[in-house]
C-alpha cells in the first residue's frame, strides 16, 4: 500500500477490498494482489481519498480532498499498476 493513513474501507460485489488512503490514492486487494489507483493512472482528481463506496452496479465512488467525487466505472476497473502484497509481520 502506498500510504499507512487509511481513511475508509469498502468491499465490492466481487468481495474485493477497497482501501482509501490520505495521500496514497485508492488501493484494491483482489486475489492476493494490490492494485493502486492514483491521479496518475485513473480518473481520480486527487490522491487524498476521504471516503470510498460501491454502488449497486459495482462502480467505485471516491471522494477526494479538494477534488470532489470520482466514479471509477467498470467491472473490473481498468488500471496500470498491480503488485503482490508483502506478508504481514506479527
Amino acid at each position: 500500500m502506498p500510504s499507512n493513513s487509511v481513511s475508509d474501507l469498502s468491499i465490492d460485489l466481487n468481495g474485493n477490498l477497497w482501501i482509501a488512503a490520505f495521500d496514497g490514492g485508492l488501493t484494491q486487494l483482489s486475489n492476493n494482489e494490490w492494485t493502486v489507483y492514483t491521479s496518475d493512472n485513473s480518473a481520480l482528481e486527487n490522491d487524498s481519498i476521504e471516503r470510498v463506496t460501491i454502488d449497486a452496479d459495482n462502480n467505485v465512488w471516491a471522494s477526494t480532498l479538494d477534488g470532489g467525487l470520482t466514479c471509477l466505472e467498470g467491472d473490473p476497473v481498468e488500471n496500470v499498476e498491480t503488485t503482490t502484497p508483502k506478508p504481514l509481520l506479527r
